[in-house]
């Protein structure tokens, strides 16, 4: 039977499919690609009825390819791209009419309907996959959710202070939309390309390297080289992007939607072991801008809600039926910007690693304050490390580094109130779970290089054209470096109080004074913008505590420690009173700015000042409390002679000066402290700066032992807290020196200059236009302890003394008989006459001696 084997027969058969297999050309799918494909009229919605707002992007028109190329490392396989051009691209948002309730909410009403109505099977069991059983379970589901369609919200019957803002709304208190800052465009484009990577792993081969350092943000989980790739790149041609704090808090809804937090506990990744698929260590995200574009961060304004509440007298309120105006910060960025996202998919014993780094071009910030461009930069940087602990209730720090390059600004105080703004808007949403809450503190670290910043000096902050220095009056501030940092604690859940404590540090600050083409001293300056001095050192220290509630026994704290070394200081003094003018622009009763014609109307109507009496709300805020430490060493202070100059000038050093101030709302409290001062005389102050300025100069001088100011005001009550009571003590020490005539001589002039300057009646407007002084009470103290002078001249010399000092008493509480009163005592003066003798150079003969001591008591009759 060995003829009916089929051995044979199946061997030729495989060998002749086997040589028709050859024939056939073999087929894999990278043989087709890449793949090309269109579309017209293209969008995803991204959201449910769970969620307030839908996300939308469209775009009329997109083309694109899928495909595969070679990997950055030999141990993948291949990288697969796809590969999108999206034209006339919008992602907006859009209110959802499906929404009912949240997830969380819908979930925990589903649980607990199901647990009362149907037996819930046990964890583990699949029995609910049964037809039966999903079907029960669908129905129930369905009766459930249109139960938890939600109610209207009760009409408010409590007190009005308790109300929330829509319910105000409601009863009509306010006139505008709680959301008015709403803006539903989110990115406007013409051009966007997305290209979406990812490797496709291989093995990990025996023997596999480590990776040592390696990249940053990489860890070493065994890939044996770096880790695959795995990453979305999007460009972007122009356009805009628009994201506030309205948009970032429809971005949180939608994420938890989406991507709800776990709140679990997670472990290191575990070390790949040889011949198992390489892991993706990291995910990134980039943006990279090829045309200038836009980014505008629109704000509610809480600043600005005083006229708007229905409290403010109808002169004061600009209230309208249509949709209140909201504020924005707009920051113009150049091509080249980049954006760099890196989030880790592998945890060692710290935790997951996140970052996110911005490099921008040529940024630009204008706010709706006036619209144009008050901070100028060539390049901006932002480093942002997110880390994430394994623990998912764990302290983490997130550090936010931001450093500026060459900018420039020009700082109204209507743009910090438009940050704090901001900030309030953006912190504003709904208070964290105790179950959910995770500690987290906040560092902030700004760093500026080679910075210029403008401070406005104009009187009644009238500013008609915010970037001219001809026609402003300028106070300047620039160095080579400044560095700043922000401490935000938020590791206790609601706390009942928060303290937040910053530093400032600089050096080789110099500052600087420009003046508008007017002003008479402009006309006479050799240097534009004036110097008015520099500082060697400066550091600053301060920490602000406030409080989560208000309350009548809520002090909020803000506590400033400042100290600097190697301070000069050139005392124009007409310098002196566009200080008073810097702090009503910034601290005072003109914070406001306004146009000419503005400020014109404001006048017309007597409503010249910032508004108190209209923005005060009773009961609405915290009492405030500013205390102020300043240290300076080593700092000198020139004193011109001249109307119009400071080549010669007298020179005061002091080796150390002390203040300490407190300013609460009800009271004010100083204490300035001078140690040994000296005081001499220079022909040309530029040489004295060039070189180092002497702690003991040669020549005639003076010098005083110290000088002690205590001063002390009461203030009314609120909102005006007008000044009633002053209440002033100087006491200058023992007052010893040798000096010429010509030393006298720079010190009538200095005089002269000081009384000639201190008005600045040439350039200060008409007295018609200040404001009316508080009609306080002052009572002034002034005390000398002793004086010990001796005039020199080549022959002759005056010897003045006063052995016990001298003391002033001045107040103007006004009596029956006397509106106010003036004292004098001065216990002993005496005056010595000496000639040189003809004889003896070293020796001086006594020619005459006077002894005077009085008592003066003036008042002045109503």
């Amino acid at each position: 039977m060995a003829w009916l084997s089929l051995g044979p027969f199946t061997r030729a058969l495989r060998r002749a499919g086997d040589w028709v297999h050859a024939l056939v050309p073999t087929f894999q799918l990278t043989d087709i690609l890449p793949i090309s494909f269109e579309g017209r009229a293209c969008a995803i919605v991204a959201g449910n009825d769970s969620t307030p707002s839908v996300l939308i992007v469209e775009a009329h028109k997109m083309s694109g390819t899928y495909g595969v190329t070679a990997c950055r490392s030999k141990l993948d396989l291949y990288k697969t791209v796809y590969d999108f051009k999206l034209a006339s691209v919008k992602i907006i948002t859009r209110t959802n009419p499906d929404y009912q309730v949240s997830m969380i909410e819908r979930g925990e009403a589903v649980y607990s309907d199901l647990s009362q109505t149907m037996p819930l099977d046990p964890p583990g069991s699949w029995r609910f996959l049964r037809f039966g059983s999903f079907r029960r379970l669908v129905r129930a589901y369905g009766g459930i959710i249109r139960k938890s369609t939600p109610k209207p919200a009760p009409k408010w019957k409590g007190l009005a202070r308790y109300m929330t803002d829509a319910q105000r709304r409601e009863a009509g208190e306010l006139t505008h939309d709680v959301e008015y800052a709403k803006v539903t465009t989110i990115v406007d484009t013409p051009v966007l390309d997305v290209v979406y990577f990812a490797d496709v792993p291989g093995p990990v081969p025996e023997g596999a390297r480590s990776l040592g350092g390696g990249a940053r943000g990489v860890i070493d989980v065994g890939n044996g080289d770096l880790p695959p790739e795995w990453g979305v790149e999007l460009v972007m041609h122009g356009g805009s992007i628009i994201y506030g704090p309205w948009t970032d808090r429809q971005r949180d809804l939608i994420q938890k939607a989406f991507f709800p937090s776990t709140y679990v506990t997670r472990e290191p990744t575990a070390r790949l072991p040889p011949g198992a698929l390489r892991m993706h260590t990291m995910m990134t995200i980039g943006l990279e801008l090829r045309d200038d574009i836009t980014f505008r961060l629109p704000t509610r304004e809480p600043s600005k809600d005083w006229k708007y509440d229905g409290v403010a007298p109808a002169a004061d309120t600009k209230r309208k039926k249509d949709k209140r105006p909201f504020g924005w910060l707009d920051i113009a960025i150049a091509q080249g910007s980049r954006l760099n996202y890196n989030m880790g998919m592998a945890a060692d014993d710290k935790g997951y690693s996140n970052m996110l780094e911005i490099h921008l071009k040529h940024p630009q910030l204008s706010s709706s304050v006036n619209g144009a461009s008050f901070w100028t930069n060539q390049a901006c940087r932002i480093l942002c490390e997110m880390p994430s602990p394994l623990q998912w209730d764990a302290h983490r720090q997130w550090v936010f580094d931001l450093s500026f390059t060459s900018p420039v600004i020009y700082l109204l105080r209507d743009h910090t109130t438009l940050i704090t703004d901001l900030i309030q808007d953006w912190t504003s949403g709904p208070p964290s779970d105790f179950n959910t809450f995770v500690p987290t503190d906040y560092v902030l670290k700004f760093g500026l290089k080679d910075y210029k910043v403008d401070m406005y000096a104009n009187d009644h902050n009238v500013i008609d054209h915010p970037l001219s220095d001809n026609n402003n009056s300028l106070f300047v501030m620039k160095g080579p470096s400044l560095n700043a940092q922000v401490d935000i604690p938020s590791h206790k859940f609601r706390p009942h109080c928060r303290t937040t404590t910053f530093s400032l540090e600089g050096s080789k600050i110099e500052a600087l004074m420009s003046l508008p083409d007017w002003n008479t001293y402009y006309a006479f300056a050799k240097q534009r913008p004036l110097s008015l001095g520099s500082v060697g050192f400066m550091r600053l220290d301060a920490a602000y505590t406030s409080y989560a509630h208000v309350h009548p026994d809520h002090v909020e704290k803000l506590v400033v420690d400042v100290k600097a070394r190697n301070v000069t200081y050139i005392n124009y003094v007409w310098a002196i009173r566009l200080f008073l003018r810097l702090k009503d622009n910034y601290f005072g009763r003109f914070t406001h700015f306004s146009t000419f014609q503005e400020y014109s109307d404001k006048k017309a109507h007597g409503l010249v000042g910032d508004p108190i009496l209209a923005k005060y709300r009773k009961e609405k805020s915290n009492a405030f409390e500013v205390t102020l430490g300043l240290n300076l060493l080593d700092s000198a202070m020139f004193l011109p002679q001249s109307i119009h100059g400071c080549k010669e000038a007298l020179l005061l050093v002091a080796p150390e000066m002390q203040l300490w101030l407190k300013l609460h709302d009800f009271l004010l409290e100083m204490s300035y402290n001078l140690a040994r001062v000296t005081l001499s005389s220079t022909s040309n102050h530029a040489d004295v700066i060039r070189k180092e300025i002497p702690s003991r100069p040669r020549g005639p001088r003076a010098t005083i032992s110290g000088v002690d100011i205590v001063a002390n005001r009461l203030f009314g009550p609120q909102p005006v807290t007008a000044t009633y009571l002053c209440l002033w003590e100087i006491k200058v020490g023992d007052v010893k020196g040798m000096i010429s005539p010509q030393f006298v001589t720079a010190l009538s002039q200095v005089g002269r200059t000081f009384s000639v300057n201190f008005t600045d009646s040439l350039n200060a407007p008409d007295t018609v236009f200040e404001l009316p002084l508080d009609p306080d009470i002052t009572f002034l103290k002034v005390s000398l302890q002793s004086v010990d002078i001796v005039l020199k001249d080549a022959d002759a010399a005056l010897h003045l003394k006063l052995p016990r000092g001298l003391r002033l008493d001045y107040n103007d509480l006004a009596g029956k008989t006397y509106q106010k009163v003036m004292s004098l005592r001065l216990p002993l003066f005496q005056a010595q006459n000496l000639l040189r003798s003809p004889y003896k150079h070293d020796d001086w003969f006594e020619v005459a001696m006077q002894h005077v001591n009085c008592d003066l008591c003036s008042s002045k009759t109503p």
